[in-house]
């Protein structure tokens, strides 16, 4: 079956006895139902008949899996670049404070005559950098 531009095929999952459709994209078959242990989207490998499920990679999860990785890398290189502006000064309107840590992806500011520590991302930190409020 066609639709529009895109190519349907029905396929089945004998494990279980479930019936349903299937698209072509770049040369996989992705799933285009819920089954009961194969979630929409998953990406199959068929029998030789072309029609029967033999294996089957859950794209959900590698989707899952690469968003994980990907924040990761992200709030590791937010962490190292944050980790430059250790000892410089904050000039805002408490005062004047130093970055004195790096804690995830904040850097931790003390100010004069303040207990409070003050929390700022890297965006908020690229802010002040513009408007050269850190040195």
């Amino acid at each position: 079956m066609q639709l529009e531009e895109t190519k349907y095929i029905k396929v089945r999952d004998a494990e279980v006895g479930e019936t349903g459709w299937a698209y072509i994209s770049n040369g996989s078959y992705i799933l285009d139902n819920d089954f009961e242990r194969i979630p929409h989207g998953s990406i199959l490998e068929l029998e030789e008949d072309g029609y029967t499920i033999k294996s089957f990679i859950d794209k959900n999860k590698l989707d899952e899996e690469r968003r994980e990785r990907e924040h990761k890398e992200e709030m590791t290189r937010q962490n190292r670049e944050l980790k430059k502006y250790i000892g410089k000064h904050v000039k805002v309107r408490r005062g004047i404070g130093e970055i004195i840590r790096v804690e995830g992806t904040w850097a931790i500011a003390k100010f004069e005559n303040e207990d409070e520590e003050i929390k700022y991302t890297l965006a908020a930190i690229n802010d002040l950098l513009k408007d050269n409020k850190i040195y």
